[in-house]
This record gives structure tokens, C-alpha cells and sequence, in this order.
């Protein structure tokens, strides 16, 4: 069974960090759906390593809060079943393109409420999640969703490989994933 770990709460750079220490063999750096930061450093580590590693890793930290926030202001629990199922279609007719271009199965797909995802798979059954609040998307950025899904079936990560796919089939995705 596992210890659960001791946190304490740190500032750092006017930022709350959930820190603890543990026998874990390298660091651990984590953003929780409703923003809290969680940081888990081996008991060997020095101050100077927590913090550096801190420093390096502060844009990111500010990025993906900031992120969370701005989704937690889209989630709308008011969809209707009109929309769901106008989402269905969609998700079904961009499943079905690409299954022939990127030459794979989706074995199955559901809809859920999610907070700070807006889709995910598990790529070795083959199965994709979509955010139930993509129905109140642009086709464009539901297209993306369901493209980059569909890759990691091929690519399980956001490897040089993956965006190379991605790109293949929608050129300017960079611009739809800054929606």
C-alpha cells in the first residue's frame, strides 16, 4: 500500500505549490483540474534542484493554470440532446474520414462531461472520449479533436511524428488548438 504524502503548501514566485518530498526516484511537477500544483521531489534532492527545476519549468506552470481556467469558463452543462446528437454526427462523419486516410479503427468513442480535457484515448483498445462540450464548438475545432484522437491510435505521444500527421491533414492546426 501506498504512504499517502505529506504536503505543504509553498509559495513560490507568488505561486501556491502543493510540495512534498517522497522516495520517488525523480521529480514530479502536476496541475490539477481546478488549478492546484502539486510537486513531489526525491528525498536526496537539493533546494537548489527544487528550485531550479521550479524556474524552469514556471512558464509552463503559468500556461497550463491560465488554461485551466479559461476551460473552466467554457463548460456549459446546459447541452441539449439536439446538440449532443448534432455532435454525434459530426463526431461519426470525421471518425469515419479519417479512419480511411489514417488507415485505423476507432472500436468505440463515448461523450462525457470533462473538465480540463476535451478528448482522450486509449489507444491500445482503440477507444476515444470526447468532452460533451465540443457541441458547443466550431466544426473545425471538433475536426481537430477528433484527428488528434484518432492519432495517438498510431502515435500514443505529442512526438515530432504525431504533429507530422496531424499536420498532413490539417495544415493550420496550430491555429485551431490556440482556440
Amino acid at each position: 500500500m501506498r504512504k499517502k504524502l505529506n504536503y505543504k503548501r509553498i509559495i513560490y514566485k507568488n505561486i501556491i505549490i502543493n510540495f512534498a518530498r517522497s522516495r520517488c526516484r525523480s521529480l514530479h511537477l502536476s496541475i490539477r483540474s481546478g488549478g492546484e500544483i502539486y510537486y513531489v521531489v526525491p528525498l536526496w534532492v537539493s533546494k537548489e534542484s527544487i528550485y531550479s527545476f521550479l524556474d524552469e519549468k514556471m512558464d509552463w506552470i503559468i500556461k497550463k493554470v491560465d488554461a485551466l481556467k479559461n476551460m473552466g469558463e467554457e463548460i456549459d452543462t446546459d447541452i441539449t440532446k439536439d446538440e449532443i446528437n448534432a455532435l454525434k454526427e459530426k463526431i461519426d462523419f470525421y471518425i469515419e474520414k479519417y479512419e480511411g486516410l489514417l488507415g485505423v479503427k476507432v472500436e468505440k468513442y463515448s461523450l462525457r462531461q470533462m473538465k480540463t480535457l476535451w478528448g482522450s484515448c486509449t489507444y491500445r483498445k482503440r477507444t476515444i472520449r470526447f468532452n460533451k462540450n465540443l457541441a458547443k464548438k466550431k466544426d473545425e475545432f471538433i475536426e481537430y479533436i477528433v484527428l488528434h484522437e484518432m492519432t495517438h491510435i498510431l502515435v500514443p505521444n505529442h512526438s515530432k511524428k504525431f504533429y507530422e500527421i496531424v499536420k498532413k491533414y490539417i495544415p493550420d492546426y496550430k491555429k485551431i488548438k490556440k482556440m
